[in-house]
């Protein structure tokens, strides 16, 4: 707890001192540290009073060795080299005895790490659910067919009989309020989560008898956080792909529009950054994800609510940059801007009951109501 707290703290430095809470997390510290010093120092007693305990009985045993058998061999019933003997036969049985209380303490504390260890070994992975080998060699076509998704522990399904078809270089726009489950949809494509009903496609092979890792290969997902990891930006975009040539990395700094950030920094790409990308801006840790989606030259692009990072000129840019340079890539995009509807072929529109309305932005506009008042709110 104190670790992960720790490192929560660091990589939060910035909302800490925002919100002037030293001082609550002084105490924080304060009081874990301690009820850890408290609990070590209970093992150390406990293993002082065991090796005290031990340690009489080393000497107590010694005691009634000398004075027994002293006795024994003075009466002329044990020879003095049988005494002597049986004292040496002791001291080789009682010492190791005496590391007792040790090994003790060391079992209770090995029992602790193989708990976690079991914890992690029987935690349960998509894996267990998804046993397809059927290998993805390209991307050819995704579709769900009334496909229903839910969390059973909140009660309430979030997806609801959704339909929609995207094909090889098509880009797919996914609109809907807060909550409706656009990141829902993602996760399902990605195997990350199960579905309740219905049927996910890719090719027109069921995505259950899929092999996940080789569907995840052709997919790059850029979050709506963006995660980066500690280190240089050059060893953040490389993540997945460390041989990639010179010319693949720049052509995804420039589409990722990251190249005017790189220039403006001493040292370029060798910045390095803390955890959770802490050292640079939001919009800047968006674009380094970007980049290293586009790295893998992915052949299904998923964009998570990335624009929120971007202006509309930069927007424009990026789209014209992944047109150009990575020409028959398909792309879902989920987006609170509307200027997003340019660059798209289809809309998928989640309402506030979680069905899914699929068509042209055109067809959407005449045939549903909600999409229409959707659209009028958010042009406000």
């Amino acid at each position: 707890a104190i670790n992960s707290q720790l490192e929560m703290s660091f990589s939060g430095i910035r909302i800490v001192k925002a919100f002037v809470s030293e001082e609550k997390y002084n105490r924080f510290f304060e009081s874990a540290l301690a009820n850890r010093f408290k609990t070590e120092m209970s093992v150390v007693k406990l293993n002082a009073v065991l090796s005290l305990i031990f340690q009489y009985i080393d000497y107590f045993a010694q005691i009634g060795v000398i004075l027994f058998g002293g006795y024994m061999a003075v009466k002329g019933e044990i020879s003095v080299g049988t005494f002597f003997l049986f004292y040496i036969y002791l001291s080789m049985m009682i010492y190791p005895l005496l590391d007792l209380p040790q090994l003790f303490i060391s079992g209770k504390q090995a029992f602790v790490n193989i708990d976690r260890l079991e914890e992690m070994r029987t935690y349960p992975s998509m894996s267990e659910h998804h046993n397809g080998t059927v290998k993805v060699e390209s991307f050819g076509e995704l579709s769900f067919t009334d496909v229903s998704c839910g969390y059973p522990e909140a009660g309430k399904t979030v997806i609801e009989d959704c339909s929609f078809r995207l094909g090889m270089g098509e880009k797919l726009l996914i609109l809907g309020s807060t909550g409706t489950g656009k990141t829902t949809l993602v996760n399902l494509i990605l195997g990350l989560l199960e579905k309740s009903g219905g049927r996910i496609a890719v090719n027109g092979i069921d995505i259950e008898d899929l092999d996940l890792t080789s569907l995840r290969e052709i997919v790059a997902y850029v979050p709506q956080e963006p995660v980066l990891f500690s280190g240089t930006i050059d060893e953040n975009i490389r993540f997945a792909v460390q041989d990639a040539s010179q010319t693949e990395y720049q052509m995804a700094i420039k589409s990722a529009q990251l190249g005017p950030e790189l220039a403006s920094f001493p040292l370029g790409d060798q910045t390095r950054v803390g955890q959770r990308g802490l050292g640079i801006s939001g919009g800047q840790k968006q674009r380094v994800t970007i980049a290293r989606a586009l790295i893998k030259r992915p052949q299904l692009l998923i964009l998570d609510d990335i624009t929120a990072s971007l202006d509309a000129e930069n927007e424009e840019k990026l789209w014209q940059d992944i047109n150009g340079n990575y020409q028959g890539i398909a792309a879902i995009v989920i987006s609170h801007r509307l200027s997003t509807l340019h660059y798209v072929d289809k809309v998928l529109f989640i309402d506030s009951q979680g069905v899914c309305h699929h068509g042209t932005h055109d067809e959407l506009v005449f045939l549903n109501k909600e999409y229409h008042d959707f659209l009028h709110e958010h042009l406000k």
